[in-house]
């Protein structure tokens, strides 16, 4: 009796081998899931970033002391900013002046982007890292603290958000913030518009806020 429990007991492992190696080579069989790297579509207005974007980068001499972040920058100003202050010209004959030096947007544009998710290029563009790097800038973070290279100023981290188009299709606006490692960091809106021949173009830009 003891002889044929041990040979159930024996032939009962083989089983539960056997069975365990099935499992392991079916799992193995199984394809792996590929994340999603990006989006697979533009959202309204990834047309506007691209150029935005290419034309702000390109105008660094220097493209090394330059870094996109792919996060959007810090949008809850945004909400907190009054109408009237975002449609208003500058006027060197006010005491205390301020407003867009050139070009100021109309009072459906301010409430159009001042409505809008404010979403990064790069979570709403397909593949907008190649508008980054056709620029010539690099994508990455500046360190609180970064010290600049030797005879270099300091790195500076731009983050954009994609810009809102208006209603009619003809202006733009987006919110930009820069910020270096030694802790400066200023944040501005910007106006854009598109010309005659359907290409999109700054037209000015508003410090909302600086530190």
């Amino acid at each position: 009796m003891r002889v044929r429990a041990f040979r159930m007991i024996g032939a009962g492992l083989l089983i539960a081998a056997a069975t365990a190696s099935l499992a392991s080579c079916k799992k193995a069989e199984t394809p792996a899931t590929t994340a999603q790297a990006g989006p697979t579509v533009d959202m309204p207005g990834c047309d506007v970033a691209r150029a935005y974007v290419a034309g702000r980068l390109g105008r660094f001499a220097d493209k090394s002391i330059v870094v996109v972040d792919a996060a959007a920058p810090a949008v809850a100003i945004v909400t907190g900013l009054k109408p009237a202050d975002l449609t208003r010209k500058y006027n060197i004959g006010e005491e205390n002046p301020a407003g867009w030096p050139k070009d100021a947007p109309s009072a459906a544009m301010i409430t159009a982007w001042q409505a809008a998710a404010q979403i990064s290029p790069f979570a709403s563009c397909v593949d907008f890292g190649k508008a980054v790097e056709t620029a010539g800038a690099a994508l990455g973070k500046v360190a609180p603290g970064e010290k600049p290279a030797k005879d270099k100023p300091d790195r500076t981290q731009m983050n954009f958000t994609v810009p809102v188009v208006s209603a009619d299709g003809n202006e733009a606006m987006l919110l930009e913030t820069g910020r270096t490692g030694g802790g400066s960091q200023v944040s501005i809106a910007v106006h854009l518009r598109k010309d005659k021949a359907g290409a999109w173009a700054e037209t000015d830009s508003l410090v909302v806020a600086m530190n």
